[in-house]
């Protein structure tokens, strides 16, 4: 499922992966993030992104920010 990202035109995933070349990418900041060298920085984002997956889907992550807003608001005004 991973290296399917790599595929996608306007997915980072394969530009930090060294698969695609993006000009507006900033992959050495990302890569700083994981890693000391370039090689362990990727080896170490592939298995965060792997270890995400494994998570699926996350009920307060989806929908846009107004879906999330208004279940925190209801929530909220409950509560009063």
């Amino acid at each position: 499922m991973v290296d399917d990202l790599n595929h996608f035109e306007f997915c980072g995933h394969g530009v930090i992966l060294g698969k695609n070349q993006k000009d507006w990418q900033d992959v050495d900041k990302l890569l700083g993030m994981f890693g000391k060298w370039v090689a362990e920085a990727r080896m170490n984002c592939r298995a965060y992104v792997e270890q995400g997956i494994g998570l699926r889907l996350r009920p307060d992550l989806i929908g846009g920010g107004l879906i999330r807003l208004s279940r925190h608001c209801k929530s909220v005004f409950a509560a009063i």
